[in-house]
C-alpha cells in the first residue's frame, strides 16, 4: 500500500474561534438561570460570526451533553441546540456582513451537487408531514420538541459541515467530533475506576460519564470512535498516530460501559469498512477481534453477557419487538409520531412480562422506530438511506469512488449506528441524529479535495 498521509492542520480564526466558545459555553453552564447567560449567548454569537466552521467545531463537544440543559430566562436549552443556534446565527450575521462589505452574494459552492441534498429535504418533508398525520394529539408538544431535535436542527447541521468541510477540509471536523468523544471516555475510564457508579445491572458497575445511561455512552462512543479507528488502521503516515492514541482511549471508554450492542455496532461498522476497502486478512483479524472481545467480556462479566431476566439481550427486547408489531397492526401507514412510543406503549401494549420495561421510549429496532415514527414514509426513507450507503460501499470497493480515510471512518460510524441500532436506538435523540448528518456530510465530504485510499 503506498503512503498515505493527512494534513491536521486547522485554520487559525477557526481555531481561536472553536476554544473561545468552548470557554463561552462552559461560563453560560456555569451561570445557568442567571441574566449573565444573555450576555454569553450574544458574545457567542459574535465568535461565531467571525467563523461559523470554528462555532460548528465547538458545538460538537456539546453532542454528549445532551441530558445536561441551560436555562436561559424562562427556556430551557441543551448546549447542543444552543450551539446550533448560535451558529446559524453567527453563519446569517456573517453572510450580512460580506454583503454589506463587499456587495457581493454569498458563495454557494458549499452545495455541491444537487443530488447531495435529496435524501435530507425528502427527511424534512417527511419529518414534518409526520406531525400532521398523528393519530393522537395529547402529546403533540412532545412529537414537535422531537421533530426539532431529529429532523430540524440535524439537518441544520449537515449544512453548516458542508460550509466547514468546503473551506478546511474534513480533518477539522473529524476531530471536533473525536477529542470530545476522548474526554468523555477518560471521564467514563475514571468513573469505572474511582467513582461509584449509580448504575448497576446483572453484577457489573457499569459507566454513564456525561450520560444517565450506559447504553446511551455507548451509542456516542461507538460511533465516534470509529472516525479515529480506521484513520488510525488505514493512515500510513506520522498523522495516524493521534488517531492510534484517540482510538485507544474511546476503545477503554467502550468497554466501560459494557454494553453488549456495542460490540454489535463495532463489528457491523468495521465490516463495512472491509466490504469498500478490502485489507489483507482483514476479515481474520475482524473475526479474532470479535472472538477475543467476547472472551474478554465474558471473562470479566459472564453474567452481563448472558442475562435473561431484566437485562436480557433479546429475552426483554422480543416482547418490546411484539408490542411495536401490535402497533404498527394498527397504524400500518401513519405510524403514531414522533416520540409517541412511552406513553402509547405503557396505556395500551406493553407485554405484563416486562411490566418493569414499561417506561421505555422507544422500541429498541431502527426500523420499527423509524416506521412508528415517521409512518410507511420512514420505513421507506430507511431503505433509502441503506441502499445510498451499499452504493457508496461497491463504488469504493470497485474504485469508481474512491474515499478518503477520513472518509472511511465516516462510513463505519454510519455502520456502527446501524449495527447497534438494530437492538437499540438507531437515531431517533438529539445526539445520535446529529451524529448521523456529521457522518453523511464527511461521506459526500468536498469532491475537490478527495484523497482516495489505495487497495492492497
Amino acid at each position: 500500500m503506498r503512503h498515505i498521509g493527512l494534513d491536521l492542520r486547522v485554520d487559525r480564526v477557526a481555531l481561536l474561534v472553536w476554544g473561545a466558545l468552548l470557554a463561552v459555553g462552559a461560563g453560560a453552564w456555569s451561570f445557568s438561570g442567571t441574566p449573565a447567560v444573555g450576555a454569553f449567548v450574544v458574545l457567542a454569537v459574535l465568535l461565531a460570526a467571525a467563523s461559523p466552521p470554528g462555532a460548528l467545531y465547538a458545538t460538537c463537544a456539546a453532542i454528549p451533553l445532551i441530558f445536561r440543559p441551560i436555562e436561559i430566562g424562562s427556556l430551557e436549552l441543551g448546549l447542543l441546540e444552543l450551539g446550533v443556534l448560535v451558529t446559524v446565527a453567527g453563519t446569517l450575521l456573517r453572510i450580512a456582513f460580506e454583503f454589506v462589505e463587499h456587495r457581493q452574494p454569498p458563495d454557494l459552492s458549499w452545495v455541491g451537487r444537487k443530488s447531495t441534498w435529496i435524501l435530507p429535504l425528502i427527511l424534512l418533508v417527511v419529518g414534518t408531514a409526520s406531525l400532521s398525520w398523528m393519530p393522537f394529539d395529547l402529546h403533540r408538544a412532545e412529537a414537535l420538541r422531537t421533530w426539532r431535535w431529529v429532523i430540524l436542527e440535524p439537518l441544520l447541521i449537515f449544512a453548516l459541515a458542508r460550509i466547514a468541510i468546503a473551506r478546511d477540509g474534513l480533518a477539522p471536523l473529524t476531530l471536533a467530533i473525536v477529542l470530545p468523544a476522548s474526554v468523555v471516555s477518560l471521564a467514563a475510564i475514571w468513573q469505572l475506576g474511582f467513582a461509584s457508579s449509580s448504575f448497576s445491572v446483572d453484577e457489573v458497575h457499569r459507566s454513564t460519564s456525561t450520560y444517565l445511561h450506559p447504553n446511551n455512552l455507548a451509542l456516542y462512543l461507538e460511533r465516534a470512535g470509529m472516525l479515529a479507528i480506521v484513520p488510525a488502521f488505514v493512515l500510513q503516515s506520522r498523522s495516524r498516530w493521534p488517531f492510534v492514541g484517540l482510538s485507544a482511549i474511546m476503545l477503554v471508554g467502550i468497554a466501560s460501559t459494557f454494553s453488549r450492542g456495542a460490540l454489535l455496532g463495532l463489528a457491523v461498522g468495521l465490516a463495512v469498512v472491509l466490504l469498500a476497502h478490502p485489507v489483507r486478512h482483514g476479515w481474520k483479524i475482524l473475526g479474532a477481534g470479535a472472538v477475543g472481545t467476547v472472551a474478554t467480556f465474558a471473562f470479566l462479566a459472564g453474567t452481563r453477557l448472558t442475562g435473561t431476566e431484566s437485562s436480557g439481550f433479546v429475552a426483554t427486547r422480543r416482547y418490546l419487538w411484539s408490542g411495536a408489531v401490535r402497533m404498527l397492526r394498527d397504524f400500518p401507514l401513519t405510524g403514531i409520531g414522533l416520540d409517541q412510543f412511552l406513553w402509547l406503549n405503557q396505556t395500551r401494549y406493553v407485554d405484563a412480562r416486562i411490566w418493569s420495561e414499561r417506561y421505555t421510549s422507544h422500541p429498541h429496532n431502527l426500523l420499527l422506530d423509524s416506521w412508528l415514527s415517521l409512518g410507511v414514509a420512514g420505513l421507506a426513507m430507511l431503505v433509502a438511506f441503506v441502499s445510498v450507503s451499499v452504493w457508496f460501499v461497491w463504488q469504493a470497493r470497485t474504485g469508481r469512488k474512491p474515499l478518503s480515510p477520513l472518509q472511511l471512518g465516516a462510513l463505519g460510524c454510519l455502520g456502527a449506528g446501524l449495527g447497534h441500532g438494530l437492538v437499540d436506538n438507531g437515531y431517533f435523540l438529539a445526539d445520535l441524529s446529529v451524529m448521523t448528518w456529521l457522518a453523511i456530510a464527511l461521506l459526500v465530504g468536498n469532491h475537490a479535495e478527495n484523497a482516495p485510499v489505495a487497495h492492497d
